[in-house]
């Protein structure tokens, strides 16, 4: 659109969103029609939406009332597009929060069910298992558990980012070798990732050291999460990304199984002197049982990789006027 196009069609949207109640058969009308318009990265930043799509939920919103918020469930309820049912449930939380979570994942249980069949070919289902992760109850465990044989890195990251850590314990099972599971490689990421805050999975995860439980071809995939670094979702609607200092600690990976696409980037926990501190410490403790000269190599590693960190962020520190304590080792 040129700029008098856009200003013209922002016009249009403002009236109809003032039209209150009156404006929602308009809208629902041509959301009935599935059809879409997705704009191009410049005419959305100029817009202010993704799509036309987008923008009528928005407007949704905006009206609110009974027949705003009747008419964003009637497109949940309908709608099997990820991302469409991660903003939708982000706007229901706007105008009525905490009422509408159970039927966002039912929405999200449903469409996760039509992608297993293969019914959603090309989507990337990571904004579902964002829902799962944010709206979902103690129920959502054992689904997620359940997803992880087909989007291993998708629903192992939801569980390790669930609240009060309660994925842990299944993340604990995946990740013993005694269990077998298919995906203990992913699991030992996510536990490694917990283990600087978590007592529990600290102890696991020396426990493994200790024992010489972890082979040498898996330490490669722990350097990162002992470096602090954490995966988040490439296609994101709900998580937030950690600010970046630098591009050079972002990387991106795709599994084709699945279709899962994410970034690896430090938390935003582990830029900060006292984040810094935890994983150092974890990592001194691991170096301290270590009987495998392939785990002392990578810890050696991830050191090195947070040590260049903390130079930055020491730098950033004195140039700002704040103070820090310095990790030790």
């Amino acid at each position: 659109m040129s700029p008098e196009q856009a200003l013209l069609w922002k016009q249009n949207l403002d009236t109809l969103v003032k039209q209150g109640a009156a404006g929602v058969p308009g809208i629902m009308e041509y959301l009935e029609k599935h059809t879409d318009f997705v704009f191009d990265p410049a005419t959305a930043q100029a817009l202010g939406y993704p799509s036309a799509r987008s923008a009528m939920f928005d407007a949704l919103a905006q009206i609110g009332g009974p027949e705003g918020v009747d008419g964003m469930l009637s497109v949940l309820k309908t709608t099997a597009d990820p991302r469409e049912i991660a903003w939708l449930i982000q706007l229901l939380e706007k105008v009525e929060p905490g009422v509408h979570g159970p039927s966002a994942v039912a929405a999200a249980r449903e469409a996760l069910t039509m992608a297993a069949a293969g019914n959603l070919p090309d989507r990337d289902v990571a904004p579902l298992f964002e829902v799962f992760q944010f709206y979902g109850d103690p129920s959502t465990v054992s689904e997620l558990e359940k997803s992880a044989g087909k989007w291993g890195y998708y629903a192992t990251a939801a569980l390790a980012n669930l609240p009060d850590n309660a994925g842990l314990p299944s993340l604990l099972k995946m990740a013993d070798p005694a269990t077998g599971s298919i995906n203990r490689t992913i699991a030992l990421q996510m536990v490694t990732q917990l283990a600087g805050g978590s007592p529990e999975a600290r102890e696991f995860l020396l426990n493994q050291v200790k024992t010489g439980q972890i082979p040498e071809r898996l330490w490669p995939y722990l350097k990162s999460p002992l470096s602090g670094e954490q995966y988040y979702p490439v296609d994101s609607v709900i998580t937030q990304y950690p600010s970046l200092p630098s591009l050079s600690e972002l990387k991106r990976t795709r599994i084709p199984y699945g279709n899962q696409n994410l970034y690896t980037l430090p938390a935003q926990g582990s830029m900060s002197l006292e984040g810094i501190n935890q994983q150092m410490a974890l990592i001194n403790d691991l170096i301290a049982v270590s009987v495998d000269p392939a785990a002392t190599r990578t810890l050696e590693q991830a050191k090195a990789t947070l040590n260049r960190r903390l130079a930055r962020t020491t730098k950033s520190s004195t140039a700002s006027g704040s103070e820090g304590t310095a990790p030790e080792g």
